[in-house]
This record gives C-alpha cells, sequence and structure tokens, in this order.
C-alpha cells in the first residue's frame, strides 16, 4: 500500500492459500479477515502473475516502474516484502509509516472484535517473548533451516530467568502449547491463555489476538519471525533479537549444556534443531570436525531433513575434503529417490537447502573431478541459475561417472528434456530399458517425450508400461487415464481415474492432466476443482490459467 501510495498507483491484493504446511500455515479466506468494504476497494481473487513485474529482496527503481509502465504486455508491480523493511528509491521505508498503513486495513466485524478484546486486556509494562515453533521444526519448512526466526530454549529460559530477576511482567508468545506450558510451569510468567485467549473459537482469532498483545507489550524480544517483528513495527515497540546478546562461546556451551542437563524438554526434533542451530549459527571458533559431528548427530535424530547431509558435504567440499562430500551427498541422494520408489528424478526435498551458496565449493570437483554426486547437484544447481542447457553437460559429465545410476541417468535425461533436446532424451532413456534397466521414473519420463512429440500411442505404450510397474504411483496414473480419455476410451479412463480427486493430489502438473482428462469424461465438478488447485499452487503458469478461465 505504501509503495502504491508513493507512486500514485492503484494497489491491489490477493490472498492465496499456503502451499506447503498447511497444518502450520492454515490462511482464513479473505471474506473471514477483511471488512467488505475493504475487499471491494482492494481485493483481486486472481492475478496473472506471468503479466507483473516481480520486485523480490530488491530495491524498487523509478526505472523499473516505468519500463513496466510502459510494456503493454505488463499489468503491473507484483512486490514480495519478506523482510522487516523495503528498500524504494535509495531508503528503507520510514517506521511512521507502518502504525499509518495497518490503521488502513479494515477488518471483518468478527477480527475487529478480537482486536478491541486484546487491546483491553493487555498488561502495561508487559514484556512479551516469542519463540516461534511450528513449521520451523516439525513442518517441511524445517528443510530450509529458517534459524534466524529461532530462539533457543536454553536462551529462554535465560531470559526468562532474566527477567524475573529485573522484576519484569512477562508474556511468553509461541505456537507450540508444549512449551507455553512447560515453561508456565517452571517459572511465574503468563501466556495469552491467561488473557482470554482460549474464549477464542478460531485459530486465525487466536493468532490475532496474541498478535495485538504482543504489539502492546514495552518490548518484544524474538527471532526475526516476520510476525514478530510486524508487531514491533505497527506499534513501534522496541525489538531485541537476543542473537548479539551473548558471547558465542558461552551461547553454544549454555545450549548444549541444557540440552545434556535437560534432556525431557526437547522432544526428537527440538533436539535436532537446537543441535543443527548450534553447528550453523554459533559456530565461530568451533573447529570442523566438531562442527561436523553435531551436523551428523542432527541427520541422525531427523533423517527426514535432507538439509543436514548437505550442509555436512557443503563444509566438506570448502575444505577441499571431496571423496567425503561426494559419498554424503550420495548416500542421501540415492536413499531420497529410493525411498520415493525412483518415481520421480528428484533427489531431494523442494524445501532444501541447496541454493546459489553451494556454486563456488561444488564448481571445481563437479567439472574436472570424478566426483559423480557433487557434479549432480551441482547440475541442480546451475539449472536454477543458468538454465537447462548449462546444467544437462554437467548431468552427462555426472552419469558418464557412474553409468549405473538410473538417478544420475534420470536427472540427465530431465536435463536433455528442459532444454528441448527430447530425441536425445529418448534414445537415453531407451538404450536403458533395452539393457534390462527399467524404473518408473523411466517410463513417466518417456510418456512426457511421446506425449511432446505428438505420439500418443507411445505415450500410452509407456504410461501402461509404468503403472504395471508402479500400480499406486498416483502421476503415472493420472497420465494413463489422461491419455486414455483423449483417444476417446473414456470407460477405461473413469476407471483409472476413479476416486482421485483435487484434496489427493499436490504436484501442479498432474493436476492439470486430470482436470484436462476429467473434462473430456464429463466430470467437470473435478475439473474445475483441480484446474482451480494447478493455478493457485503454479499461478505463472499461463496455460493452466488460459484452461481454467475456459470454465468461465
Amino acid at each position: 500500500m505504501y509503495v502504491a501510495e508513493q507512486l500514485g498507483l492503484p494497489f491491489k491484493f490477493c490472498w492465496p492459500p499456503m502451499k506447503g504446511d498447511s497444518e502450520f500455515h492454515s490462511v482464513p479466506a479473505a471474506g473471514q479477515v477483511f471488512s467488505k468494504e475493504f475487499l471491494d476497494q482492494y481485493y483481486q481473487e486472481h492475478f496473472d502473475l506471468s503479466r507483473y513485474q516481480e520486485v523480490v529482496h530488491e530495491p524498487l527503481t523509478e526505472v523499473m516502474v516505468k519500463r513496466a509502465l510502459a510494456d503493454k504486455n505488463v499489468d503491473g508491480i507484483n512486490m514480495m516484502v519478506c523482510e522487516d523493511k523495503l528498500v524504494f528509491r535509495g531508503a528503507t521505508v520510514p517506521r511512521d509509516v507502518f502504525p499509518r498503513i495497518w490503521s488502513r486495513i479494515e477488518f471483518s466485524d468478527r477480527l475487529k472484535a478480537v482486536i478491541v478484546k486484546a487491546e483491553a486486556v493487555v498488561q502495561e509494562g508487559a514484556i512479551a517473548l516469542h519463540a516461534r515453533r511450528g513449521d520451523t521444526i516439525n513442518g517441511v519448512y524445517r528443510m530450509r533451516l529458517f534459524n534466524e526466526r529461532y530462539l533457543p530454549v536454553s536462551w529462554l529460559k535465560t531470559i526468562i530467568r532474566e527477567e524475573i530477576g529485573r522484576g519484569s511482567n512477562i508474556i511468553l508468545f509461541s505456537d507450540d502449547p508444549r512449551l507455553l506450558t512447560l515453561m508456565r510451569d517452571r517459572y511465574p510468567i503468563k501466556t495469552t491463555s491467561d488473557l482470554g485467549c482460549d474464549d477464542l473459537g478460531t485459530k486465525g482469532e487466536k493468532d490475532l489476538f496474541d498478535f495485538i498483545v504482543m504489539s502492546r507489550c514495552k518490548k518484544i524480544i524474538a527471532g526475526l519471525s516476520t510476525y514478530a517483528v510486524l508487531a514491533s513495527l505497527i506499534r513501534k515497540v522496541p525489538f531485541l533479537d537476543p542473537l548479539i546478546a551473548f558471547d558465542q562461546a558461552i551461547r553454544r556451551l549454555t545450549i548444549l549444556d541444557d540440552l545434556a542437563a535437560n534432556p525431557d524438554d526437547y522432544p526428537p526434533l527440538d533436539k535436532a534443531k537446537e543441535i543443527q542451530w548450534v553447528a550453523n549459527e554459533i559456530a565461530h571458533g568451533m573447529g570442523a570436525d566438531d562442527k561436523d559431528e553435531l551436523l551428523r548427530q542432527a541427520g541422525e535424530i531427523d533423517p527426514q531433513n535432507q538439509t543436514y547431509a548437505h550442509l555436512r558435504a557443503l563444509n566438506f567440499a570448502r575444505r577441499k575434503k571431496f571423496g567425503e562430500a561426494n559419498t554424503i551427498l550420495r548416500d542421501v541422494a540415492t536413499s531420497y529417490f529410493g525411498g520415493h520408489g525412483a518415481r520421480s528424478h528428484e533427489f531431494m526435498h523442494p524445501f532444501n537447502m541447496i541454493g546459489d551458496r553451494v556454486a563456488k565449493p561444488f564448481a571445481e570437483p563437479a567439472t574436472v573431478g570424478n566426483y559423480p554426486f557433487i557434479a549432480l547437484f551441482y547440475s541442480h544447481n546451475l539449472a536454477k541459475r543458468e538454465g537447462a542447457a548449462a546444467a544437462a553437460i554437467i548431468a552427462h559429465r555426472a552419469y558418464l561417472l557412474e553409468p549405473q545410476s538410473d538417478l544420475l541417468l534420470a536427472h540427465y535425461a530431465q536435463m536433455l528434456m528442459s532444454c528441448g533436446k527430447h530425441e536425445d532424451a529418448m534414445e537415453v532413456l531407451l538404450h536403458a530399458l533395452g539393457s534390462g534397466r527399467d524404473t518408473p521414473v523411466f517410463r513417466r519420463q518417456l510418456v512426457d517425450i511421446y506425449d511432446k512429440i505428438g505420439d500418443k500411442m507411445g505415450a500410452i505404450k509407456h504410461a501402461l508400461a509404468g503403472h504395471t510397474l508402479a500400480p499406486d504411483d498416483q502421476h503415472l496414473r493420472i497420465r494413463y487415464g489422461a491419455l486414455l480419455a483423449r483417444v476417446g476410451k473414456e470407460d477405461q479412463a473413469k476407471e483409472m481415474l476413479s476416486g482421485i480427486n483435487a484434496d489427493d493430489v499436490s504436484d501442479p502438473a498432474a493436476l492439470y492432466h486430470l482436470s484436462k482428462a476429467s473434462h473430456r469424461v464429463k466430470d467437470l465438478k473435478r475439473a474445475k476443482e483441480c484446474a482451480e488447485k494447478a493455478v493457485i499452487l503454479r499461478p505463472r503458469k499461463p496455460h493452466y490459467r488460459i484452461w481454467l478461465e475456459s470454465f468461465e
């Protein structure tokens, strides 16, 4: 709103549901949050984001604005602000802006009542202590760590003891009921349950109640959670990040000593989080082997979180110990690939930590050494940074170094497909099948290739073979059913797709195929629901939106 105001441009917003960790990111519908008048003025249900210039974590300049206004193919600017400040025209947004913009937001009558209730019960002079948990420990978001948002339990205890010693009135906020109960039973503090929060009906109402109470405290102590930062900004409450409070060595000992002294305070995933937090955030002065041991322990406790293994490999690569790094990456990648039945070329969870920062440590061994799995990860990184053509070169090298690996072959074939070399990918895959190697992912890739070149019967052949190989593979089942529908075998298609609904599918491409197939077999309700979900998950895919708009 502020940026639009400064530019003299109209402001609109959308309100999509969260794509991941729905257990922790449940977002009420816009109509339950905002007033009708506010929605009528500012809300737009759908945006074709492919027609918007996106600005993420970078300064918005007048040149960008002028370019967007002059481009007939651009409808506007899509702002994604995930920090406590936005750089605009070379200067940070003044703190006075946030209270003023917050006051312009008109909430629904129900949430207005929640705000009134929260403002009425706040005890002046209280200190807010926020311990974010939820998705950063238990959900898939933990695979991206988000350590800056996390407050270790031992620090939480230390801060509580120190503030009590100063005579402070403490209100503890957290999305972890177990932690709230543990701390309230142990220390003379309050939570919002003591202030009437439990009388509210929905999670959204309780979250807003907590937020308003926090914003009216005299100080907020928290990690850099957007929730806590925004609470401080809307009423200009002083904000303290505990990460700057202690000497690193003392902080490290505090955490590790508390883990040893009070093991019952830490469920397994909490323990893994704390151990890796020491290794990643306060490891200055720690030996490399000690750091590796902590990450190894965290991975042993939480084996589903590949990030710990990725970081171990990255640290070995930085020390030129490429053999150790390659072994770790081989183990974690093949375990993920095999654990999912070799059904996809993917070798890590989408919420992974392997980003641009791995480029330099992995570049040398990926391009000149005998380290196929370092090359695999570097190829993945190149695909994001430079595109599939560059990635395919390294993927080919990885495959040649270990040609018996189904994972390396599947990744190489996928990179060839991504840069339009479908015939080359087909040749590699058919050669593997001819030598007696067969996996669901090879069949899925061949279905995509034959479909791409317009050979429906070839696509059906491989879809059937894949479905026979892995009858519970939902993606292959959908592709096979969709292809049957396209060649007029509607009864067979209905049988193949029976029982699969939009809620059961998380892959946007599979949703799109299921929508098209459902339309052909005249299941229009499922067709529209799948089309809507595909657009929500991939709003920048124009053909998904065009297909959805055909229902209107």
